[in-house]
């Protein structure tokens, strides 16, 4: 596994910054900002499948999600 790839560490970096509690917020702006959050953290995975890091993707996504 390839932890150190760069584009995992983006992920990395975006999960751990990501609220995962946005859907539940009352306030538009702190849901629109998780949600644009949400989108990127999507791109990010696709980007590190399409590079062939699939595993080590959804791994992390599986370790950071709430």
């Amino acid at each position: 596994m390839n932890k150190h790839h760069p584009d995992l560490l983006t992920l990395k970096t975006l999960l751990e910054q990501h609220d995962w509690t946005y859907m539940y917020s009352d306030d538009h702006g702190a849901w629109s900002k998780g949600k644009e959050q949400s989108d990127e953290i999507r791109r990010q995975i696709d980007i590190c499948c399409g590079l062939g890091l699939s595993a080590e993707a959804n791994e992390l996504y599986e370790e950071y999600k709430f």
